[in-house]
Order: C-alpha cells, then sequence, then structure tokens
C-alpha cells in the first residue's frame, strides 16, 4: 500500500472519532514520529509504497486509535513549553491547562536564586520547564511512583536539565525536602462523581493514581500540600496549585484554615478556576 492509501484508510477508520483534519494531523505525527518524515512527505509523495515493517507500526497504531488510546501514549512523547517529553501509561499526559501554571509561575518570578518544590510531579513536566526557564533555580521534584519518577530521570537526562527527585507519599508525616521559596502542585483531583463524564481516551489509558482523590476527600491532597507547605515553605514563599473548578470555594476556605495568606484564583483559556495562588 502506498502512503495515500494508508492516509485513506486511516480516514475511513477513524471518521467516527475524529475530524478529517485531526486524522490528518495524527497521520502526519505517526509518520514523523515512526520514520522521521517531515509533514510534508504526505503530498510530496503520496505514491511511496510503505515496508512491510512499515505498514505493520502504522497498523498497529490504528487499531490503537480505534481504541482511543491516546496519540501520545502511541508515539511515546508529547510537547510541554516547548520541550519535548517522554509519557508512557505511568504518568500523566501534560495538559494546557498546566502550561498556563508554569506561566504564572514565570510571570511572578523573574531569574534570580530560588528554590521550588514540585510536588506529584509525574512525567517531571512543571519541574523541567520551570528548570529550563529558570536555570539558576533549584528545583526539587517529589512521587510516589517509582515508574513515574523513571520516566521524569529519563526526560531530566534527554534535556540535560538538573532536577532532584524523591520518592514519597504526600501523606507521609516528614519528606526529606529542602527549605524552598516555591511549592507547585498538580496533584490528583478528579472526583469520582466526575468519572462518569470522562472520556475513554483518558479513562482507560491514564493513570488513575495521577487523576482520582481519595472518594471521600476530594480534597486530601491539597490538605497534604498545605501541610507541608507549612513545615518546608520559607516565610513569604509561595504556593501555586492546578486545582478542580467544583471546589474552588472550599479549596479557598482552606488556605485560610491553614494560615496562609493572599489567595488568588486565576481562569484558564476555557474560563475555569484553574489555578490558586497563596503565600505564608
Amino acid at each position: 500500500m502506498t502512503l495515500l492509501n494508508w492516509h485513506q484508510l486511516f480516514q475511513e477508520r477513524l471518521q467516527t472519532k475524529h475530524s478529517k483534519p485531526a486524522i490528518t494531523t495524527y497521520f502526519k505525527h505517526l509518520l514523523a514520529a515512526f520514520f522521521d518524515w517531515e509533514p510534508t512527505v504526505l503530498g510530496l509523495y503520496p505514491d511511496r509504497e510503505l515496508s512491510s515493517s512499515q505498514a505493520d507500526e502504522l497498523q498497529k497504531a490504528l487499531e490503537a486509535l480505534q481504541r482511543d488510546k491516546p496519540l501520545q501514549y502511541i508515539i511515546g512523547h508529547t510537547e510541554f513549553m516547548d520541550l519535548t517529553l517522554k509519557v508512557g501509561s505511568d504518568t500523566l499526559i501534560p495538559r494546557p491547562e498546566t502550561e498556563e501554571l508554569v506561566g504564572w509561575i514565570l510571570e511572578d518570578h523573574e531569574p534570580s536564586r530560588l528554590t521550588v518544590t514540585d510536588l506529584g510531579t509525574g512525567s517531571g513536566c512543571i519541574a523541567l520547564a520551570l528548570k529550563h526557564y529558570r536555570p539558576d533555580w533549584e528545583l526539587h521534584a517529589v512521587d510516589v511512583s517509582i515508574a513515574a519518577l523513571t520516566v521524569a530521570e529519563e526526560n531530566a537526562k534527554m534535556l540535560s536539565l538538573r532536577v532532584h527527585f524523591h520518592n514519597a507519599d504526600l501523606g507521609s508525616s516528614d519528606i526529606a525536602l529542602p527549605k524552598c521559596n516555591l511549592i507547585v502542585s498538580n496533584p490528583p483531583y478528579v472526583s469520582f462523581p466526575e468519572k462518569v463524564e470522562m472520556e475513554s481516551n483518558v479513562l482507560d489509558y491514564e493513570p488513575h493514581l495521577a487523576l482520582f482523590a481519595p472518594e471521600q476527600k476530594p480534597l486530601y491532597f491539597y490538605e497534604q500540600v498545605f501541610k507541608i507547605a507549612l513545615k518546608k515553605l520559607s516565610k513569604g514563599g509561595a504556593i501555586y496549585l492546578e486545582i478542580n473548578p467544583l471546589f474552588c470555594n472550599e479549596l479557598m476556605e482552606m488556605v485560610v484554615s491553614f494560615g496562609f495568606k493572599n489567595p488568588t484564583i486565576r481562569q484558564d483559556l476555557f474560563g475555569k478556576n484553574r489555578m490558586l495562588r497563596c503565600q505564608l
């Protein structure tokens, strides 16, 4: 089969799931990831015959897309803040909202010598982006999942960025971390009632450990972040959180109850209350 034949097959098999432009974009991403081909190859060489091994890779990818597997997991990487990061079944796929959270931190803090702790780092996207744009900052990143930390460490090595990774549960009474100027966290915050509304490409493939808060305690991880901050955050330091819009008011009350000051909510590009900043 030619390149054009394969593109037509993708369009035919995926038309009930995605728009034609989206399918073409997916197809070109696969060509780039699998064969290192430029996006223009489809237009320039539509009659190019694929080898059997190339055909096998595209066939497997097509079947995975039909099962709603995210493209990022199929090709093994994603883009975040202009960085290419490895992702897999043990890590969440970074969202645009998280880029906005990182952008807020960078907007607030010019290059200087700060110590920053990322709680629940996953693929390392937040810590690595901050280190990339603020090389003088000392970054510490914590996660309970050894598998996720392995991916984060691979990303750090691939990007030649120095981040100190720590394997620890956020519910631990004491985590071996230095005092820091900033704490950032995008913890598991999806509540169990929201589960029924989630798309299968998220629910069936992304790690539930990184998605869901405990069933009876939707704000559990925020409570743990605040407890850690009381021990590890320097006076005047700030906390930046990605939050669940459904619990915005409860989180504002929790900020005050822990004694933090100046709570500020910022909306994401979709107009949802998605980020919170407060100070010690």
